[in-house]
């Protein structure tokens, strides 16, 4: 009972700043997402489109895994890759090491290098996504040529602006949403409410956990609708529709455990800067100038959210259970340790207000 009024009088509190929050964390996204892929068309129609590029392979390895893998380049990607043997007139260079099938057969990962001959760089990460699925399809289904054509191959080659820049301003949307409310907590602190709050017959455990499940909530107010509008519209997120609302439900379990972890770990001074950090590396890296800027593609695997964008994308491009698996299951044990590391600091409170 206690946890419905602890939610009542949140919904309450921020009943005359929903309409801003609707247009910060919902409506904006949601321009931002349209207005990018219609400028970005262009950009994935050439990728997709793209003429046959002539590429070098050197095998330092030369075992039946590395002669597989070439046989892979060489007749699965003959409409993207024609393998040469002269480095002047290949755009790129595949370099397998020498202990290439032993890495395999331990399941360690790869250290497959990719080299630009020329400056075909857009190229060369269509490339490096293919090489990731296709030892990433050996762990789950061994080496089943067809199975890697049509599941990984094709998804690489055909997903959309829609595709892609629904899922990076969905991103946008989450970290705008962690940093208001991790700023918010502060402002609660500055004005004296958290002091009350925690002077009230309760302990500060449960009130974090009441914290987490209102935050949840209304995390998944915003992440729902963003999905959803898209999914009508016929953007993207066209999948499995019980997959999607699951997903979306991780999504608002790490949002929150987040928020939480941030403003109660680290003092306002602190805690500030981490925000505006956060705030600037998604910005940059998180993959809204990627398309259009190729030097930014390298550290688009540093961005902070880079697992919920990667946790979508496979959604979007595979649409079954297998290939959401590990993501979803690393986002909820980040949750779960931050969700614990923040129940364990508000035990023994060594922060006090």
């Amino acid at each position: 009972m206690r946890l419905f009024y602890s939610i009542k009088f949140f919904f309450k509190t921020l009943k005359s700043a929903f309409i801003m929050n609707l247009f910060s964390f919902l409506i904006l996204p949601l321009a931002m997402s349209l207005f990018l892929i219609n400028i970005g068309k262009v950009q994935f129609q050439n990728l997709n489109e793209s003429e046959v590029t002539p590429i070098v392979i050197s095998d330092n390895d030369k075992s039946d895994s590395s002669k597989s893998f070439v046989g892979f380049i060489d007749k699965d990607l003959d409409k993207l890759f024609e393998i040469t043997n002269d480095k002047d007139t290949s755009d790129l260079e595949i370099i397998i090491p020498n202990n290439y099938e032993e890495s395999l057969l331990n399941n360690k990962e790869t250290s497959i290098e990719i080299k630009n001959l020329t400056t075909k760089s857009r190229t060369s990460n269509l490339l490096k996504n293919i090489i990731d699925d296709y030892h990433e399809s050996l762990y789950f289904v061994g080496i089943e040529t067809s199975f890697i054509e049509n599941s990984f191959v094709k998804s690489n080659l055909t997903q959309t602006s829609g595709e892609y820049f629904s899922i990076i301003c969905l991103t946008y949307l989450v970290i705008l949403f962690i940093s208001n409310i991790i700023l918010g907590s502060y402002l609660c602190e500055s004005n004296g409410y958290k002091k009350r709050m925690l002077s009230m017959p309760i302990s500060r455990t449960i009130l974090l956990i009441y914290d987490f499940v209102t935050l949840f909530i209304y995390s998944l107010i915003f992440v729902l609708p963003y999905i959803l509008i898209h999914r009508y519209l016929n953007i993207s997120f066209t999948g499995n529709l019980t997959i999607l609302i699951f997903l979306a439900m991780i999504i608002s379990i790490l949002m929150s455990s987040c928020s939480n972890f941030i403003s109660v770990f680290f003092p306002k001074k602190y805690g500030q800067v981490i925000v505006y950090g956060l705030l600037f590396a998604q910005m940059i890296f998180g993959g809204i100038f990627s398309p259009f800027v190729d030097i930014l593609e390298k550290f688009y695997k540093y961005s902070p959210l880079y697992l919920i964008s990667d946790l979508l994308t496979k959604f979007v491009e595979y649409n079954n259970i297998n290939s959401i698996i590990e993501p979803t299951l690393t986002i909820l044990l980040i949750s779960l340790i931050l969700f614990g590391a923040s129940l364990i600091k508000e035990k023994y409170s060594w922060r006090e207000f």
